[in-house]
């Protein structure tokens, strides 16, 4: 089945992509036996892309469901502005001097 996938923020601009999404049935297994979702997409102003995998295994080992998840993406930003407050107080400013 065709997914899309369309977005929108200032920091990274237009995101658009597609993918696909899949479900395998095995004699006599219910729900399913697997299901695969597959997506990929570009991001605009950040001129960069983002892919994701999904996939449940059911058939491996039963009862055990297995679930793996895979992402690639150049988008996600991380800011880390430190641990906490580091402001000087008036005594460490002037006992510094």
């Amino acid at each position: 089945m065709p997914l899309t996938w369309v977005g929108y923020s200032p920091d990274v601009g237009l995101f658009v992509g597609g993918g696909a999404s899949g479900t395998g049935y095995d004699f006599r297994r219910l729900p399913y036996n697997s299901h695969v979702r597959v997506r990929a997409g570009y991001a605009t102003a950040a001129q960069t892309y983002r892919a994701e995998f999904t996939g449940e295994f059911r058939g491996i080992v039963p009862p055990v469901v297995v679930t793996l998840q895979m992402r690639a993406s150049g988008i996600d930003v991380l800011r880390f502005y430190g641990f906490g407050n580091e402001t000087l107080t008036r005594a460490r400013r002037t006992s510094t001097r």
